[in-house]
C-alpha cells in the first residue's frame, strides 16, 4: 500500500482547484489534474476516491463558511445592520475563499453542488419575503417581487466578484455602493 504524501495531496487540490475553475465540473480531466500535478491518475484515486470526492474537498471550506453564514437569524426588527452583516460575512468568505466561491457559483454543473446558486437565489428570496417586502413603503406588491430581488441580487453579487476577483479593495467599494442602491427603497424601522 502506497503512502500518502501530504504535499502531494495539496499539490492535486489546487491543480483540481485551477481545473475546476477554469473548465467546471463537468469539463474538468482527472488526467489534466495529474499532469498539472505531476502525477498519475490512478495516485489521484489512491488519495480521492472520485472526481465528486476530489471537488467536494476543494469546495468544502466555502460550503462550510457559507452554511454558516446563512443560518444567520433575525429577529421582528430586520435592518439595514442586517443585511450589511450579512455582506460583510459574505465578502470575508469571498475574500479568503476566491476561487472555491467562484466554482461553487459557477461552476458545478454536473455535480452534485450543482443546485448551490439556485439554493442561494431561494434561500435569498424566501428572506426577501420574510423580511425585506414588509419593510417597503408599498401597499400592492406582487408575490413574484422577492424572487425577482433575489435573482438580481445573487447574480449582481457574482458579477462583483468577478470584476474585482483580484482587487480587494474594489470589492469592498462595490459590495457597498451595491448594497446602499438595492436597499435603498426601504425605509427601515
Amino acid at each position: 500500500m502506497q503512502v500518502q504524501k501530504e504535499h502531494v495531496k495539496k499539490r492535486i487540490l489546487l491543480c483540481a482547484q485551477e481545473e475546476f475553475l477554469s473548465r467546471g465540473y463537468k469539463e474538468a480531466s482527472i488526467r489534466q489534474i495529474a499532469k498539472n500535478a505531476d502525477t498519475t491518475a490512478g495516485n489521484i484515486y489512491s488519495y480521492f476516491s472520485s472526481k465528486d470526492e476530489l471537488f467536494k474537498q476543494v469546495i468544502y471550506p466555502v460550503l462550510i463558511q457559507l452554511e454558516k453564514l446563512l443560518k444567520f437569524d433575525t429577529d421582528d426588527n430586520f435592518s439595514k445592520l442586517d443585511i450589511t452583516s450579512i455582506m460583510s460575512g459574505i465578502s470575508k468568505i469571498f475574500l479568503s475563499y476566491k476561487k472555491e466561491f467562484m466554482i461553487l457559483l459557477t461552476g458545478s454543473a454536473g455535480s452534485k453542488f450543482e443546485g448551490t446558486k439556485i439554493r442561494l437565489t431561494s434561500l435569498a428570496a424566501d428572506r426577501f419575503q420574510k423580511e425585506f417586502i414588509p419593510l417597503l413603503d408599498e401597499n400592492d406588491i406582487d408575490d413574484n417581487l422577492s424572487e425577482i430581488l433575489a435573482v438580481s441580487f445573487v447574480e449582481g453579487l457574482i458579477s462583483i466578484f468577478n470584476i474585482s476577483h483580484n482587487d480587494d479593495k474594489k470589492l469592498d467599494i462595490l459590495l457597498k455602493q451595491y448594497i446602499d442602491i438595492f436597499f435603498s427603497a426601504v425605509k427601515f424601522k
